[in-house]
């Protein structure tokens, strides 16, 4: 009798154990779905996020594209497809559409950030830069076009020969090569200055101040330091209360202003230097045209002569726009700026 009760209790057991472990399996198979489900939604929200990611990068990749081809394919002769800037002007469109000034709705009257209004500073120079250099090397292609008409002229009269023709041309050739050169790097710079100013029609930015010197610092240094250090504290420059961190800014800001104004100051000398340099060599050139133009000077001589001029020209071009961004860079520091 004892022994079926056993034997019973002993069937009951294992039913419960059977049953338990099939419970058991459940869990662990529903809870291996669910990390299964949970993982694969995680891994299709990454992918449904890159992609949006993507094509978020796409669309404005292609919309910067757009804006090249429509910058690339204006005409020079619409006046619908560029817009004149003086640097003034570049700088009060450039704090229009600044979106920081936007975000904030900051007045009209607040003032262009200093490190966009020295970008602006820099890529409106930079575009006066190779709008000047690009008119040198036109002039020495018209030159060097000149010298072999000449040449091939002279050996038609038996005053010359093949070999002088052919150098004219190789150097013609050359300076081609150049003004193409020339010509892609100011297209450059007027797409760097396009979006330095956020310009949201594709309108070509042209130059429209004078290529000269941008008039010139009267003060000294102790004086410009002490208006930068006025500058700081009215634009609310944080300078913690601490001696030496104070001592750290005023030395910090004491050699910014001091290399901006002996930037200024040797630019001024060098502007001079090279003005005279410039009529010594354009006078040189007109004297070795007109020695082989009487057949006592060398073809040689004239190109040597046409590429020392064409030197001082870059040089002197270099040195204006040298002498105008230190300037910009002392009224950047001291807050002397043009807005």
């Amino acid at each position: 009798m004892n022994n079926n009760i056993n034997f019973q209790t002993i069937k009951i057991f294992q039913k419960k154990i059977v049953i338990y472990s099939f419970a058991v399996t459940a869990v662990v198979i529903l809870g291996g779905v669910s990390f299964y489900q949970e993982k694969r939604i995680r891994t299709l929200e990454s992918r449904l996020e890159n992609l949006t990611s993507s094509t978020a990068q796409n669309r404005s990749c292609q919309t910067e594209n757009n804006f090249l081809l429509k910058f690339n394919s204006v005409s020079s002769d619409s006046k619908d497809n560029y817009i004149l800037l003086t640097l003034k002007e570049a700088i009060d469109l450039a704090k229009q559409n600044n979106k920081q000034i936007k975000r904030f709705g900051a007045s009209k009257n607040q003032p262009l950030p200093q490190e966009i209004y020295d970008q602006v500073v820099h890529d409106y120079y930079n575009l006066q830069l190779t709008d000047e250099q690009l008119k040198i090397e036109q002039e020495q292609l018209k030159f060097t076009t000149s010298m072999v008409r000449d040449e091939r002229l002279l050996e038609q009269a038996g005053l010359g020969t093949k070999f002088h023709v052919l150098s004219a041309q190789i150097i013609k050739e050359k300076q081609q090569s150049i003004l193409n050169s020339a010509i892609a790097a100011q297209k450059l710079a007027k797409v760097k200055l396009a979006e330095t100013l956020n310009l949201k029609q594709a309108k070509e930015p042209r130059i429209n101040d004078q290529f000269k010197k941008v008039g010139s610092w009267n003060l000294s240094l102790a004086e410009s330091f002490s208006l930068a250090t006025k500058n700081a504290e009215k634009r609310q420059t944080s300078i913690n209360t601490k001696g030496y961190q104070i001592d750290n800014f005023c030395q910090k800001l004491r050699l910014e202003v001091a290399n901006a104004f002996f930037s200024y100051t040797i630019a001024n000398k060098n502007v001079e230097i090279l003005r005279k340099s410039l009529e010594h060599s354009r006078e040189n050139l007109k004297l070795a045209r007109l020695r082989y133009q009487a057949r006592v000077g060398t073809q040689s001589i004239v190109l040597s002569a046409s590429n020392n001029y064409r030197d001082a020209q870059q040089n002197y071009v270099n040195a204006i726009i040298n002498y105008n961004l230190s300037i910009e860079k002392l009224r950047l520091i001291t807050g002397e700026l043009l807005d």
